[in-house]
């Protein structure tokens, strides 16, 4: 569907008034938009996807020919039948990301379209639709677009294993084609995601050995590796039979300060099962990059 600008101007003079003709511009945009999105585990506060340790993502790219010059986004209806020609879509996915092979797809009209894996440009046959992926560039070939037809194309990515948590990747697709009136290629939107989870750790030491009598503790060690706060922490602990507890003197230290029994956690026991959790209606909680240390002393409870 076409946009018209139509403009005349009036002129008056001596009690006399005449008109020019009316002048019509037409307003073309290109008639193959392109859009991009993430698609993630989880949406943070601001609205960003975010994707966790180990997590596999998708990236979609949409594809829309309105069959006609248009401005894309005020068009009221989509009646265009002009196919578009020799579309060349490029993702430069970007560092700290990585292609999960053979996962690409590709949709027309929500029919499934099969890609063949090429390895370069010189190996394309021009009826086919085709992918080249080198290094973290990925393209996509396809021969044509129907006028009136939308197209998806979504792929797998992953950490490369070079992010740090809390790290935001930015992220775009263009695409070119025989009928672009640009000098160049469209480019879709930026897309950010952020690597952005919690993952906690756990670690627990005690000695080797003791005496009778001997006083002596056990140590947890809980790290969240991630960037995000956990929330709600309950440790438990089934402890021996044998071992006689002193829960007055477990220590809770939370990245070097000591925690407050009473105030910023509790402790329970019960058949010498530990439990110890946040105090007066506050979780018990471990910053992202944070580390909890738990040390529970206590003694051999029987004679030797």
């Amino acid at each position: 569907m076409r946009n018209l600008l139509e403009n005349k101007a009036r002129i008056r003079y001596d009690n006399k008034s005449i008109e020019t003709c009316k002048v019509t511009t037409l307003i073309e945009g290109e008639m193959l938009a392109i859009h991009k999105r993430a698609i993630t585990s989880g949406i943070d506060q601001d609205g960003t996807n975010i994707f966790a340790r180990d997590e596999i993502f998708s990236f979609q790219i949409e594809l829309i020919n309105y069959g006609d010059k248009c401005i894309t986004g005020k068009v009221l209806k989509m009646d265009g039948t002009q196919k578009v020609t020799a579309i060349e879509v490029v993702d430069n996915i970007p560092a700290g990301l990585k292609y999960v092979n053979g996962s690409i797809r590709l949709f027309i009209n929500e029919v499934s379209i099969t890609l063949n894996q090429i390895n370069n440009i010189n190996s394309y046959y021009k009826g086919d639709y085709s992918f080249i992926i080198v290094g973290n560039k990925l393209t996509v070939l396809m021969p044509e677009i129907p006028g009136n037809s939308n197209v998806a194309i979504v792929f797998n990515v992953e950490n490369d294993g070079t992010l740090n948590p809390g790290d935001c990747v930015l992220n775009y697709a263009t695409v070119d084609y025989k009928e672009n009136p640009y000098d160049c290629p469209v480019k879709s939107e930026e897309v950010e995601v952020k690597y952005s989870f919690v993952e906690l750790v756990a670690k627990k030491k005690g000695p080797v050995s003791v005496r009778c009598g001997e006083i002596f503790s056990y140590a947890i060690s809980i790290m969240n590796i991630g960037n995000l706060t956990a929330n709600n922490v309950v440790i438990t602990d089934q402890l021996p039979a044998q071992f006689r507890i002193d829960c007055s003197k477990i220590k809770v230290i939370l990245d070097g300060s000591i925690l407050i029994l009473g105030s910023d956690y509790s402790v329970s026991i019960v058949n010498n099962l530990l439990t110890i959790r946040g105090a007066n209606s506050k979780d018990l909680q471990i910053p992202g990059g944070k580390t909890l240390n738990v040390t529970i002393p206590g003694q051999v409870d029987y004679e030797c």
